[in-house]
């Protein structure tokens, strides 16, 4: 015949009821429950040997049974405000991450001339998205200046690009992503490629820029590793013309 169901611990229904607004309190009480008289119970049939032990055992079980109630709800009410303080902290830990990443200013990263202008490419973040700043200045494009919009950070192999039309071609830059040590940019038909630079307090990300002479149209840049692999898809930058075939 199966064993009759083991009786409560006692005192416990004595105390008073759960929060009802709190109802993982009485399912962690009772999952606990279940495993404390488990092992109350297996306690007590090991001890049966001899008189003494089975005096001891019994003793033992009284002490527990009015103990158990109290230790019980306190272990899982402790349980569930460390549950609640842990959600909380990580959320305000990632909230807080959120806000530091917003407040990077654009910074300098690679700089130089192309036709007879002096160009820099600065990068920032904001909300959490990498912001490219292209700036021109000297030469015919004397105060010039191409902001791009504020995109989703770049893949570990993939690249955000962005250009300007300088005197005699195009000038190309971007972010790629830390697996990206080269690119490959396509303007017409004309072929460059340029190594990428480390993008400071950036995560890993890198920037690049080239200079490709000639007739404009829009570039296409290819991520590659420092082995020539493709690393990730080819970007298209439409930003200079806007009507080119793929825009």
């Amino acid at each position: 015949m199966p064993a009759p169901p083991t009786p409560p611990l006692p005192g416990l229904e004595a105390l008073p009821p759960y929060d009802p607004g709190l109802p993982m309190l009485a399912e962690m009480e009772a999952r606990v429950l279940a495993v404390a008289t488990a092992a109350i119970a297996a306690e007590g049939t090991a001890a049966e040997g001899t008189a003494a032990e089975e005096r001891r055992a019994k003793r033992d079980v009284a002490r527990a049974g009015r103990a158990w109630p109290r230790v019980l709800r306190r272990a899982v009410v402790l349980a569930a405000i460390g549950c609640t303080v842990g959600a909380t902290a990580t959320a305000l830990t990632r909230r807080g991450g959120e806000r530091r990443a917003a407040d990077v200013a654009p910074r300098t990263v690679l700089q130089g001339r192309a036709g007879g202008t002096a160009w820099t490419l600065r990068v920032g973040r904001r909300g959490g998205r990498i912001c490219p700043v292209l700036s021109l200045s000297g030469g015919a494009a004397a105060g010039a200046a191409l902001t791009t919009d504020c995109r989703a950070a770049p893949p570990r192999g993939g690249v955000v690009p962005a250009s300007a039309a300088v005197p005699g071609g195009l000038l190309v830059a971007g972010v790629a992503g830390r697996r990206v040590r080269r690119v490959v940019v396509t303007v017409g038909g004309r072929r460059r490629a340029a190594t990428t630079a480390p993008v400071p307090g950036a995560d890993g990300l890198r920037a690049f820029a080239v200079a490709v002479r000639g007739r404009v149209a829009a570039p296409v840049v290819r991520p590659r590793d420092a082995h020539g692999r493709r690393t990730g898809a080819p970007a298209r930058d439409c930003a200079v013309v806007p009507a080119a075939d793929g825009c």
